[in-house]
């Protein structure tokens, strides 16, 4: 790439010099009859060298133009495989808790097992999450249960609590794992591209791209591996920390990618997850195709929610 970028310097400096010493050479020529074989001489030889080295230069432009679009298309395709990477992430979400509940059990429940393996350590065992959980759930349920006897009330509430913390003690294990594959994204071959970007592109070009681009995609990797990747391949590697750590991690992390929005409508709640980060770089990376490398119209990606929930108001 650079060697292309060189020739085509090196010849279009030849084709000017040659041509500016053809010019005073002819001009000389005219003016001095003694000399004319000897100006004639030379003037054929600069002649010759600005032919041949124009030649290569229009073959060398034509080069440089393919072989500044290869560049281009290959950081433009990195760029969208990296971007990918961070699509294959999935927020964690309750459909039925909030979050703070959700995780203040998450914490009791860990706390609890660790005080039941303590000598007289149960009667350090706390309930309040739980009696929480279980009001919550009551209210929920209560015209379901109305008919019932206390103990299947009872069985029931237990039922839904264990249901739900099952439920989402699964779905943060897959997310833990989703955040340790993503750290084996590499960025090495996306910054081998662009160190050569300059050449061909000049440095206000690769500075925006730098900028809107290869910065946020870069800086939302290091920010994620700093503080959610690594504390995952933690938790995976030796049980440092249990899952109610992991799960307040992922939960303060994870709206720097992820948007959420809650529309009431009638009796009913719609909440939907956009991975906005990810539709960002999408609509950012789509303008450098358009725009820089084949400057045509930009094609117009259309973002949908990565998951959906309707649940109904009491």
């Amino acid at each position: 790439m650079k060697a292309k970028c060189k020739s085509l310097q090196l010849s279009l400096i030849i084709s000017t010099i040659s041509l500016v010493l053809y010019s005073i050479l002819f001009l000389l020529n005219s003016k001095m009859q003694d000399s004319r074989p000897i100006l004639e001489y030379f003037s054929n030889i600069l002649i010759g060298c600005f032919g041949s080295s124009f030649i290569v230069l229009l073959i060398d432009i034509f080069e440089y133009h393919v072989a500044k679009t290869q560049l281009l298309e290959k950081i433009w395709n990195e760029c969208r495989i990296i971007n990918h990477q961070f699509y294959k992430l999935a927020p964690i979400y309750s459909s039925t808790l909030n979050d703070e509940l959700l995780l203040d059990y998450f914490n009791e429940v860990n706390g609890n097992a660790v005080m039941a393996r303590i000598p007289n350590g149960k009667s350090e065992i706390k309930h309040e999450a739980y009696d929480k959980l279980y009001k919550f759930f009551y209210e929920q349920n209560k015209d379901f249960i109305k008919n019932m006897n206390p103990k299947e009330k009872f069985d029931s509430i237990e039922y839904c609590i264990n249901q739900e913390y099952q439920a989402m003690s699964k779905e943060l294990e897959i997310i833990i794992n989703q955040y340790i594959n993503l750290g084996n994204c590499s960025f090495k071959e996306l910054d081998n591209l662009i160190g050569e970007m300059g050449f061909f592109t000049g440095k206000r070009l690769y500075h925006d791209f730098f900028e809107s681009i290869y910065n946020p995609l870069h800086q939302m990797y290091n920010d994620l591996y700093s503080n959610v990747i690594y504390n995952c391949t933690i938790y995976r590697g030796n049980q440092k920390y249990n899952n109610a750590i992991m799960y307040s991690i992922i939960l303060e992390h994870q709206n720097k990618i992820f948007k959420f929005t809650k529309k009431d409508e009638d009796n009913q709640r719609i909440c939907n997850i956009y991975n906005n980060f990810c539709d960002r770089m999408d609509d950012k990376i789509e303008s450098f195709r358009a725009d820089i490398i084949y400057h045509c119209e930009k094609q117009l990606i259309r973002h949908y929610p990565i998951k959906s929930y309707i649940t109904f108001n009491k």
